[in-house]
């Protein structure tokens, strides 16, 4: 109506808990960007209390076991972190020890409030120690880890018993200073190639190596000049354009490239060979193209 002025209706927070759902409508629409960032060196609040509430729930497995079975594993694993991990003397009669005395003094501060690297420490002595116990449910356990790890972005996974880095700070310079790259279509294909490598939701590995390898064809296309022709076509005109690259080299980029777009590759099937793309393949091709990207960049610069 004339002479009103519509104004948004914004509700006042008190007691009320923050909502942070990854893939949710905020976080697809940019509202309230969820991290989206591969951590290495520190873990953002929203995964600590992830590996916090993940740990819960194991335990309180570990503890209805106990009651039902009274095998009295949850002191026994209680008994063995303090003591080898936190390194403190045990207490006199250790079946006192309360898992919720436990979780507050002990699991809760370090996950919430310690240094990455002693986080790392406890998860892995953890799971481990929790797989001894319970070998036939471990291969679960790990799983569910391992997913938790992915959902949130962390560059750790849980393997064969021991937390390992799946990248590291080379590989993520490689792709951040492709992304820099100033030929638009080349960015854009690297923009759209992390966006799908990233979206651990509705993962899309498959789409996300074919923009990757799509980067690489734009650069050389753009260098040589050429709108038309295959990949490997433009890999060998770059010597034309004063880009000699090694023959050793240049056969393998064409032989890898020609690998996932083959018959029964990943650009005319789903999944690389006959089987699908996983979060590897997906990485190895972002590094791999982002530093081949690079690569072409510096010498079509000199």
């Amino acid at each position: 109506m004339v002479g009103l002025k519509s104004e948004m209706i914004i509700p006042v927070k008190k007691n009320c808990p923050t909502v942070r759902l990854r893939s949710g409508f905020s976080d697809r629409n940019g509202l309230i960007v969820q991290n989206v960032i591969l951590q290495i060196k520190d873990f953002d609040n929203r995964t600590r209390i992830a590996m916090l509430n993940q740990i819960k729930f194991v335990l309180q497995f570990i503890d209805d076991c106990d009651r039902k079975q009274e095998t009295f594993k949850m002191r026994a694993l209680i008994s063995d972190i303090i003591s080898n991990v936190y390194v403190q003397e045990l207490a006199y009669n250790v079946y006192n020890y309360d898992v919720d005395w436990f979780i507050k003094s002990y699991i809760k501060p370090t996950i919430l409030e310690d240094d990455f690297c002693f986080v790392l420490d406890l998860l892995e002595y953890f799971y481990n120690r929790v797989g001894l116990l319970f070998p036939d449910d471990a291969e679960l356990i790990n799983k569910t880890f391992n997913d938790l790890l992915q959902s949130e972005y962390v560059g750790y996974r849980l393997i064969d018993n021991k937390i390992v880095s799946i990248t590291n700070e080379n590989e993520i310079k490689e792709i951040t200073d492709a992304l820099k790259i100033k030929h638009n279509d080349c960015k854009s294909h690297l923009d759209k190639a992390l966006s799908l490598f990233l979206n651990r939701e509705n993962s899309d590995f498959e789409n996300s190596i074919k923009e990757s390898i799509s980067a690489v064809e734009s650069v050389c296309k753009i260098i040589t000049n050429t709108k038309k022709g295959s990949l490997d076509d433009a890999i060998k005109k770059l010597k034309d354009k004063g880009i000699v690259i090694h023959p050793a080299m240049e056969t393998a980029f064409i032989k890898l490239f020609a690998y996932t777009s083959d018959a029964n590759g990943i650009r005319h099937a789903n999944g690389v060979g006959e089987g699908k793309a996983t979060f590897e393949d997906a990485k190895f091709m972002l590094v791999t193209c982002s530093a081949f990207v690079n690569y072409l960049n510096v010498l079509y610069a000199d």
